[in-house]
């Protein structure tokens, strides 16, 4: 007999016609059947809700896929705690296109055997597709980007509102392309710098430059902070949830855009940090920069910008500057003790337990120090199989539940922005890009100060 031809995936049986088509001609994903399989151990676990909100209140700990889709457009009622967490991380089960597929199958689900065609649609359809309308307005308001993004994802969504939708609920095609409309009012910082009505504070004045190239003395520590802070909050916003799972960042660039570009700036401004502080061949002069990058951290403090405070301590304890003995030596012992203060802060002992208490007493706009976001989620992925012990196809979904409770804590920063004025000159300044490795910066660190040799004990007579 002549081997079976491979099952086509869900994509390509979608795309052979209308869903409706398919239906009648018997075309759709098996998978279908299995939205409305029994509840059983092979294929949702079920957990009691910690805290218990009511007794006997249970939480989703895993299902496979198709049960996962149907708790999200169950026509009995909606878990939103589930959906919100579901969208955060459905990305770490399949893609964007893949998730619409099931959507569409769901959608136009055929009733499992034994059940009538016309009851299932009168009792349970209509409802089914009611909750799919309504998860896919809350896929878009959380996250539009996979549909700006992904052309073809687009097209197969208005294809599927102008096909399936429209002719069952009229209403609904409309409602989510104005949805998928461009924000008029984003969130942002207008170009005066007046936000909510509300003037920020004014720059602080510098003298003009002319042609010389800027040292970090030529600004106010405060003004360099708020640069800072303007620079990297730009970028910690854009971060999506997408990013933040799988370790993606450690993979390609392009995986984590937003992250990767985070972790570059850090990596920038510490070098310039450095580099900045070596420049400085006079002694003095190498003591003034310290002791005006210590302010500078300070002040980032103050504006709850715990990214460029790590940036900078970073930089005065690497190995190039803190070997700078006779530099430390010349800074005021107020200087010293507020180093001392905010090492103590960004100490990673006890899992960042110092700066987990600040940020969590600081009020927004607040722009964390984004390693440990990206630290607790290295140990939320290695630390939790993807799918159920003893099981291939049930996905762990208090692992997701996790990841998202980290997503929402880092995405509740980018909802309020730095009300600050763009000083252009000084952005510039603080995006010079020094290219020295550590080895370079080492050895020019030696030629500020040199190594004192060690004194060898003088031989006593007795030795002779």
């Amino acid at each position: 007999a002549a081997p079976a031809a491979p099952a086509a995936s869900i994509s390509e049986k979608l795309q052979m016609g209308t869903l409706s088509k398919a239906t009648s001609q018997k075309m759709l994903d098996p998978r279908a059947y299995l939205f409305e399989e029994e509840d059983n151990e092979q294929n949702i676990i079920l957990r009691e809700a910690l805290p218990p909100s009511t007794p006997g209140n249970k939480v989703i700990r895993g299902a496979t896929i198709e049960k996962i889709i149907q708790r999200l457009t169950s026509e009995k009622h909606v878990d939103h705690t589930f959906v919100s967490a579901f969208l955060l991380t459905y990305t770490a089960i399949f893609t964007s296109r893949e998730l619409f597929d099931l959507l569409q199958l769901r959608f136009c689900q055929i009733p499992n055997q034994g059940m009538d065609q016309t009851t299932f649609e009168k009792s349970k359809l209509g409802p089914i597709r009611s909750r799919v309308i309504s998860f896919i307005k809350s896929w878009i308001r959380s996250d539009k980007f996979p549909f700006e993004e992904d052309r073809r994802l687009r097209k197969r969504l208005h294809r599927f509102l102008k096909l399936e939708v429209s002719p069952l609920i009229p209403t609904a095609p409309k409602e989510i392309r104005l949805l998928l409309e461009p924000n008029e009012n984003p969130t942002q910082t207008t170009a005066s710098g007046v936000m909510m009505g509300k003037k920020p504070p004014k720059s602080h004045p510098f003298k003009d430059l002319g042609d010389s190239v800027p040292t970090i003395s030529d600004f106010h520590p405060e003004e360099v902070a708020r640069q800072l802070t303007l620079l990297e909050h730009k970028i910690y916003c854009k971060i999506k949830a997408s990013e933040c799972l799988k370790q993606r960042w450690m993979r390609t660039t392009d995986q984590a855009p937003n992250i990767s570009a985070l972790i570059a700036r850090f990596n920038q401004t510490s070098v310039w940090v450095v580099c900045s502080i070596l420049d400085c061949t006079d002694l003095k002069l190498r003591a003034v920069a310290l002791n005006r990058f210590i302010f500078i951290a300070q002040k980032c403090f103050e504006l709850n910008n715990f990214n460029a405070v790590m940036e900078i301590l970073s930089a005065l304890n690497s190995s190039s500057i803190y070997r700078l003995k006779q530099t430390w030596d010349l800074l005021p012992q107020k200087s010293v003790e507020l180093f001392a203060e905010l090492v103590e802060l960004m100490d990673p002992q006890g899992n960042f337990a110092n700066y987990r208490q600040a940020i969590r007493k600081s009020l927004p706009p607040v722009l964390p120090y984004l390693g440990v976001y990206l630290t607790d989620f290295v140990f939320t992925d290695d630390g939790n199989p993807d799918m159920i012990p003893g099981t291939t196809n049930v996905i762990n979904f208090a692992k997701l539940q996790i990841e998202a409770g980290i997503i929402r804590e880092l995405q509740q920063y980018q909802m309020t922005p730095y009300n600050l004025l763009s000083v252009p000159i000084i952005q510039d300044f603080l995006t010079t890009d020094k290219q020295f490795d550590e080895e370079q910066l080492f050895q020019l660190s030696l030629k500020r100060e040199p190594r004192v040799p060690k004194k060898t004990a003088t031989p006593t007579s007795d030795n002779k």
